[in-house]
């Protein structure tokens, strides 16, 4: 059986003993691990060692480091998502999915075609939200970087210090398929729009600072499986996916 996985960010030392974070706590307590339990804690930053289960009540959990295991290697591309807003519970799934195809960071983004906006305390509550579905996606699929969920910004400031990197925007309109890309030289950056893509004003914007405009088929995709085919896509031509 595969040992419960544990994010946990500190200093891992052979024989040190971790406070859990809370989160970790009542994973813990709903998987019925006990005192003596073998689990395996990552620190987000690429870092993981085997640890065994001293201490969980409702108060809290300690473990203690075991053995320290190798770390992730570098990413074989860094890829940058920058995600029009969408209703409901989509941008949940495309950051889950997000983190297990290995993207570095994700940037919502509000679009002219976006029906969602957060302010205040509102968009606060949605980063947290959304950056605990990137740490519980990295428990599942085993991998110990925590890609960054950024506060939901618009694609004029996402994107404003993005000159330098490949860019490509996903729209429907386009000539050109991903298969049609040069490899890239450095990190690349995928934006996709929302419910309705983004605007043409947006992708003149995008296109006339360098950009690539891609299409993914014939087929008019949801904003959620965009994200999924096109990072896919890019992870199968440039990354670690193939």
């Amino acid at each position: 059986m595969t040992a419960t996985r544990i994010y946990a960010p500190a200093s891992y030392t052979p024989e040190a003993t971790l406070a859990l974070p809370d989160a970790a706590r009542d994973h813990l307590r709903a998987r019925r691990l006990r005192p003596g339990d073998s689990l395996t804690v990552f620190d987000g930053a690429g870092a993981s060692a085997e640890a065994r289960l001293e201490h969980l009540d409702k108060r809290g959990a300690q473990a203690r480091i075991v053995r320290l295991a190798e770390g992730d290697p570098a990413a074989a591309l860094p890829i940058t998502l920058v995600q029009g807003m969408g209703k409901g519970d989509a941008m949940d799934i495309v950051v889950q999915k997000a983190t297990e195809l290995g993207v570095a960071s994700v940037r919502p983004v509000y679009t002219d075609n976006a029906v969602v906006r957060l302010k205040g305390d509102r968009a606060v509550r949605k980063q947290e939200h959304w950056q605990r579905i990137a740490i519980s996606a990295c428990e599942q699929c085993g991998r110990n970087t925590l890609p960054s969920v950024a506060s939901p910004q618009t694609l004029a400031d996402a994107t404003a210090a993005m000159a330098t990197v490949q860019g490509v925007v996903i729209t429907a309109d386009a000539a050109r398929g991903m298969g049609s890309l040069a490899r890239p030289g450095g990190p690349m950056v995928l934006a996709v729009g929302p419910e309705g893509g983004f605007s043409h004003r947006e992708i003149e914007r995008l296109t006339g600072a360098g950009w690539q405009a891609c299409r993914l088929g014939p087929r008019v995709l949801r904003m959620e499986t965009a994200a999924i085919a096109g990072l896919t896509a890019i992870g199968l031509l440039f990354g670690d996916l193939g």
